[in-house]
């Protein structure tokens, strides 16, 4: 037999006296060697009915094996308690009650799971399996859970189990709990005896590990660092995300260091609309199903607007245009009367004329040729005198082509009339006909030069 198990027990007697036997009247049959034991969990079975003299009869019960292995004596007597005991005892039998212990293996961790299997020595039946985690139970190991070593098991198992069973295979599934409250711990099971045994870890307890969450992975595609919008544009964004172990639960966009936007399912995408002028961070950041996190490398970029000013006329329109963070030189366009869509358009120039350190600063930039010279032509003046004078910088972006600072502030001047003075002759010399009189003049002009002099 072994230990803790049930086994099957039929003895027949035959009653030679003159009283019937009934369970009423007492009668049993009662364990011998020694009076009165239970070591084979009962010490008494009643008669199952009445058994008249001459009549035999059968009792049928399950003796429970004695729960330490040993050598045990198996004797049974009739009895009526109160009475006496009876009859001759059935002959001994010395039963050799065998011990079950635990056994198992833990052979490894694959497919999310911790696999093995577990049983309790000579037993078919399969048995329960504690988890925990950085130390055995009672030495400083925390509790899992239970779970049963009772999936499909192979001949070779049944063979080291000393039984015939085929269920004594577990697998436990890692959980995300598991993994982030106890990633990196190392594993230990315990069989469950079945028969009040040792509830001893099973070999390689301690040998493997939970698994650490592994963190997911962030790469912002779009925009590339340095991409430059009009102020007030905005950024196309597009981002890859992976995680090796569990999988992406979300990935959320970051501007300056606050979230724009989240997606929970690829491709990931967004859109971050009404960016305001200046320099700007991106980032992404990917959420695993464990609650993991990564954020990629921030890049920056820019929102640019077009900023500038115009000079007092000196002969010229003179000034400085940009597009902010936009090193190369941009267009300004002209407009006299007012500006455009009121004003009458005066013609395309290229602010790339060398300029300053004040102005690049300005442009917030790293260009050297933001300034333009545009001529006052006589054309203009003939036509436009008067005329304000306004100039829109053409943004580059797609932006706004704001105004320059002072558009509006000056006009095209007014063409100013000649001076002219006779110097020769001096006085009324009055000559005698026929005669020839010498003249001179000077003539200057304040705002153009002397186109000719007339003599009259």
């Amino acid at each position: 037999m072994v230990v803790g198990q049930s086994y099957g027990v039929s003895l027949s007697y035959k009653n030679t006296g003159g009283t019937t036997w009934t369970a009423a009247s007492a009668f049993s049959l009662g364990s011998q060697n020694p009076g009165d034991n239970t070591t084979w969990g009962t010490h008494r079975v009643a008669v199952p009915g009445s058994v008249a003299y001459n009549q035999s009869v059968t009792f049928n019960w399950s003796a429970i094996a004695p729960r330490t292995p040993g050598t045990y004596n198996f004797q049974w007597r009739m009895v009526r308690d109160g009475v006496a005991w009876f009859g001759a005892s059935s002959p001994n039998v010395s039963v050799q009650v065998l011990e079950s212990v635990i056994k198992g293996n833990i052979e490894g961790i694959s497919g999310g799971n911790i696999n093995g299997w577990a049983c309790s020595t000579r037993l078919n039946a399969s048995i329960d399996v504690h988890l925990y985690v950085g130390g055995p139970a009672g030495g400083g190991g925390t509790g899992l859970g239970a779970f049963q070593a009772n999936r499909a098991s192979e001949s070779g198992v049944a063979s080291a189990c000393q039984a015939s069973g085929t269920a004594y295979r577990f697998s436990i599934p890692i959980t995300s709990a598991m993994v982030t409250q106890q990633g990196g711990k190392t594993i230990y099971i315990h069989g469950i005896s079945p028969v009040g045994a040792s509830n001893s870890a099973i070999s390689n307890s301690g040998t493997y590990r939970i698994p650490v969450n592994a963190a997911p992975s962030a790469q912002l595609t779009a925009p590339a660092a340095g991409s430059i919008i009009a102020e007030n544009g905005a950024f196309t964004l597009a981002a890859n995300a992976s995680d090796s172990d569990d999988g992406v639960a979300s990935v959320s966009f970051l501007g300056d260091g606050n979230v724009l936007a989240t997606d929970n399912s690829a491709p990931y995408q967004a859109t971050w609309s009404s960016v305001s002028e200046g320099a700007h961070t991106i980032s992404v950041r990917a959420t695993d199903m464990r609650g993991a996190t990564t954020t990629s490398p921030a890049v920056t970029v820019y929102a640019s607007k077009v900023i500038g000013d115009i000079g007092a006329p000196n002969g010229s329109i003179w000034g400085w245009a940009c597009a902010t963070y936009w090193n190369p030189s941009i267009k300004v366009h002209l407009y006299l009367g007012g500006p455009a869509g009121s004003g009458v358009f005066a013609g395309e120039y290229t602010a790339n004329q060398g300029t300053d350190s004040v102005r690049a600063a300005a442009c917030k930039a790293s260009g050297t040729a933001y300034m333009f010279v545009i001529p006052i032509t006589d054309a203009m003046v003939s036509t436009y005198s008067g005329k304000a004078i306004y100039l829109h910088g053409i943004s580059p972006v797609g932006g706004s082509n704001s105004l320059l600072g002072h558009s509006g502030s000056y006009t095209i001047p007014q063409n100013q009339a000649p001076s002219v003075t006779l110097t020769a002759p001096t006085s009324d010399p009055r000559p005698q006909a026929p005669a020839s009189i010498q003249m001179a003049a000077n003539a200057s002009d304040p705002d153009d030069v002397v186109a000719k002099v007339e003599f009259l």
